[in-house]
């Protein structure tokens, strides 16, 4: 997503936060915050250290094996996502990625 200035990147970033436990269809089952070094599988509630340098990125992975990620862009006035989905055909991995790509964009307006 494209800003109109930087500042505003990290009221995008928030937005993604605390999302409810049902996501895109699906059930999110891991969340990680790479800005506190911190990651919960949320079934087990179970937290983890990330042994990574610390970013403000988010990443949620679903219980489909999905996932998603958000940062504001280190060098311009920029939210980005990524988002990944497997499934046996490539149609159904396409379906997925659609509904993940509304509900994350979703999130952001």
């Amino acid at each position: 997503i494209e800003l109109k200035d930087i500042s505003e990147a990290d009221r995008h970033v928030a937005a993604y936060y605390n999302l409810p436990p049902e996501y895109a269809g699906r059930r999110i089952v891991e969340k990680r915050d790479y800005g506190q070094g911190k990651g919960w599988y949320l079934p087990d509630e179970k937290e983890f250290t990330l042994d990574l340098p610390k970013s403000q990125v988010l990443q949620y992975t679903l219980d489909d094996g999905s996932w998603f990620a958000v940062r504001p862009s280190g060098t311009e006035p920029k939210v980005k996502f990524y988002l990944s989905a497997s499934a046996e055909t490539a149609g159904e991995a396409k379906g997925k990625l659609i509904r993940l790509r509304e509900a994350v964009l979703g999130e952001s307006d």
